[in-house]
């Protein structure tokens, strides 16, 4: 953890990338909060989650297992709560995770923070890795704010 605007991340198996012409092996990542240069992504991050939460609380008619303070403005769901959710709900998971890679390619996330992650990068994380790091980037910034601005907190 570095802040509220940014955390840290490490891939299960390491990415080889290039930093000023040296190659270097990198298993640190440093996901940075959305900035109002990538609000109509975020926006509609935020949209879609809440579509997603909305959806299975229609399904279950009522509860889903959120519960707790949220008095620091910190999300109250797992990045596993997060994910299970989404995954469960009617979202078209393939549509967001191109637009949370455009956030992340956007800079929203450097390797052993100093390099952009890009595509070809991101093709190398394992699939473990792409989905745990989904739900850790949306419990940490995009469903904690989703959550706060709901709660008014």
């Amino acid at each position: 953890m570095l802040g509220q605007d940014r955390f840290e991340y490490r891939l299960e198996k390491p990415v080889t990338y290039h930093h000023k012409g040296e190659k270097r092996d990198g298993e640190l990542l440093v996901l940075i909060a959305p900035t109002s240069r990538q609000n109509a992504l975020r926006q509609k991050m935020q949209q879609m989650f809440m579509q997603a939460v909305a959806s299975l609380r229609a399904k279950n008619t009522g509860n889903t297992g959120s519960s707790g303070d949220d008095s620091d403005g910190d999300s109250t769901m797992s990045s596993s709560e997060v994910l299970s959710i989404m995954m469960m709900s009617d979202i078209d998971m393939c549509e967001f995770n191109e637009m949370f890679k455009r956030l992340l390619f956007d800079g929203a996330c450097l390797v052993e923070g100093e390099e952009k992650l890009t595509q070809k990068l991101y093709d190398d994380f394992s699939a473990y890795d792409c989905d745990k790091l989904l739900g850790e980037y949306m419990a940490f910034f995009i469903a904690a704010l989703a959550l706060r601005l709901m709660t008014g907190k």
